[in-house]
């Protein structure tokens, strides 16, 4: 098993969404010095998604971003993928928050998460698990913020 992707539980980042008329705060632990490098084409595959089924959803929810320093990261291309596998995979319960920012070079780069004991390979299962089994989903959410929006 991979050793956790958060050391430093003082380090997060605080990102603001709006649902409806409701704003809902997330603390996600910084996981930038871990390096977690995704594929650009991470991003093709859920867009793909959001197209094709009920239960994956996008929109330009997010109102702010704040960095572990407290710099407003807001206007960046940050975005946040909030995913509910549901009972078909007890061995991942509950909410999963991933925060990533897309890098120049076209990859996406893991900045934090909300589960501090999650290791770099659940992580990755999660994220293979909610696009390999769609259908299986309860809820994915892509949100991001209107600047971010293509």
């Amino acid at each position: 098993m991979s050793a956790s992707l958060v050391d430093d539980l003082s380090r997060f980042w605080n990102v603001r969404i709006k649902l409806g008329e409701n704003e809902y705060n997330y603390k996600l632990y910084d996981t930038f010095d871990k390096n977690l490098i995704l594929k650009g084409d991470f991003i093709d595959l859920i867009k793909e998604l959001v197209n094709k089924k009920d239960n994956f959803m996008a929109g330009d929810i997010i109102t702010s971003i704040l960095s572990p320093e407290g710099e407003d990261y807001t206007k960046y291309a940050l975005f946040m993928l909030m995913i509910d596998l549901g009972d078909s995979f007890p061995e991942y319960p509950g909410d999963h928050y991933f925060l990533f920012a897309l890098r120049k070079d076209g990859n996406i780069h893991l900045m934090g998460v909300a589960s501090q004991e999650i290791t770099r390979d659940e992580a990755i299962e999660i994220l293979s698990i909610a696009l390999e089994e769609a259908d299986k989903v309860k809820a994915f959410v892509f949100a991001f913020t209107k600047e971010n929006e293509d």
